[in-house]
């Protein structure tokens, strides 16, 4: 009586194509066992491991090991016959492959840092500055919305011309040779409406103007923003240097006080949204302040800063040094 023993259908299992007995992965890297060296792959099954448990039974030579994690030594059963109803054929005869230790290097986040921005919101014309802080790279490949904006060894990048809804996203190349990324969505804080005041005028010296009122009042792009109001003045009808922020000064109108030169106001619309304000001016407004007509106050013809009368004398006052006396009163 003859026992015959045959010999197994062998088979070399191979990762992502490569023979190898140990390998680390990245996280996005995929994990594709597949195994070469057998003969009349079409009449054979296949069992796939995990350490000794089976992950997937086919009649295929090559398996994706979906969301592999950690560390473990995977290899396969090769049968000498094809599936019988979908399942391994209990008069198969098989052979084990070699084993590969495959680790899957840990899932890194990364911190993404944004200055010039309060809760990712910034203020149009605003320089946002973009700083990767964990983890430490070889190479951060920067993009503003999918287009390139900086590739290289620096951790930290910039942009002016950020739009609302802008995505500013990094890829981290790790030591390992992994890569791990991250992005931020920017929210523009737009003022699309100054609004408009009215008052423009001219006063005495040492007068107080009328109200400087609202004609129109400021809007904001976003609903969620909240609109107030804040008053400046200059003496400089372009508000260069110096100018005045008035305190208290926060309606849609204001009344300044008394004046005794000319003064320029202007009403900023403050725009808050997610704790990051904004402004922008309105028009200007010019309060005039006119000097006086002049005149010189003489006592009897005389210009003298004090005299002493006889009480039989006449006490004349005249004014002199006007321009169009005709059209003045005293």
């Amino acid at each position: 009586v003859e026992v015959e023993v045959k010999s197994g259908p062998g088979g070399q299992l191979n990762l992502n194509g490569a023979n190898v007995n140990s390998q680390t992965l990245c996280p996005s890297n995929e994990l594709l066992l597949e195994i070469t060296g057998i003969a009349d792959a079409a009449n054979k099954s296949f069992e796939f491991r995990r350490g000794s448990v089976v992950i997937n039974t086919s009649s295929s030579t090559s398996f994706i090991v979906p969301n592999p994690s950690g560390t473990a030594s995977y290899s396969a059963y090769v049968y000498d016959m094809p599936l019988l109803g979908g399942n391994i054929n209990p008069a198969a005869c098989r052979s084990l492959t070699n084993s590969i230790v495959i680790t899957i290097a840990p899932n890194v986040n990364v911190n993404l840092d944004v200055t010039g921005a309060i809760n990712q919101t910034y203020c149009p014309g605003d320089n946002v500055v973009f700083t990767v802080s964990n983890p430490p790279g070889t190479n951060y490949e920067f993009k503003l919305n999918d287009q390139p904006l900086q590739n290289g060894a620096s951790n930290t990048t910039s942009s002016s011309i950020i739009t609302n809804n802008s995505i500013v996203s990094v890829i981290v190349t790790l030591a390992n040779g992994c890569t791990a990324s991250t992005s931020v969505t920017l929210i523009e804080n737009t003022i699309d409406s100054v609004g408009s005041i009215t008052g423009t005028q001219s006063i005495c010296f040492n007068a107080q103007p009328t109200q400087l009122s609202n004609a129109t009042t400021a809007s904001a792009t976003n609903a969620s923003a909240t609109i107030t109001y804040q008053w400046e003045s200059s003496p400089n009808a372009n508000f260069s240097p110096p100018v005045t922020t008035i305190g208290g000064a926060t309606s849609q109108d204001f009344t300044p006080g008394i004046l005794s030169q000319t003064t320029y106001f202007r009403r900023l619309a403050v725009s808050e949204l997610n704790n990051k304000t904004c402004t922008s001016p309105s028009g200007i407004v010019e309060v005039e302040v006119k000097s006086g007509p002049g005149g010189q106050l003489n006592l009897n013809g005389a210009n003298v800063n004090s005299q002493t009368l006889c009480p039989s004398n006449e006490l004349l006052l005249e004014i002199t040094g006007i321009a169009d006396a005709a059209n003045k009163s005293f």
